[in-house]
């Protein structure tokens, strides 16, 4: 005698439990996917900010250390601020990266700072 498992009336459960579970799944991976993003955009703009302060500490002007932090960046399109524009030796420089990107319907930015002692000119 052979049984048969399914009960009456349970015949494309399983099609329906798949039908409501695809959806979520594909959801969460698509969110995880997302946060690696903009976890990779943090920390590009951290080590530009890192690198534009360097370069903002051992040179005179700023157009140095912007070029330096956009390098560091690419491709991602950054703005960078540095502050105090005059420095002297012993003093601190602040820059401050800042990136925004917008996938779907969800958009963050990313901001990275970064503080160097300003070094004594030669």
């Amino acid at each position: 005698m052979t049984t048969n498992a399914r009960s009456a009336g349970e015949d494309g459960v399983a099609l329906v439990e798949a039908a409501f579970a695809l959806p979520a799944i594909a959801l969460v991976a698509w969110l995880v996917l997302l946060a690696g993003v903009a976890g990779l955009d943090h920390l590009a703009v951290q080590h530009a900010a890192t690198l534009g302060a360097r370069a903002a500490a051992a040179s005179e002007g700023d157009a140095t250390a912007v070029a330096t932090a956009r390098a560091a960046a690419s491709p991602r399109s950054v703005d960078v601020v540095i502050q105090p524009t005059r420095r002297a030796p012993g003093e601190t420089v602040v820059v401050e990266v800042r990136t925004q990107r917008q996938i779907g319907p969800l958009g963050w930015s990313a901001v990275g700072r970064s503080v160097a002692r300003v070094e004594p000119r030669p």
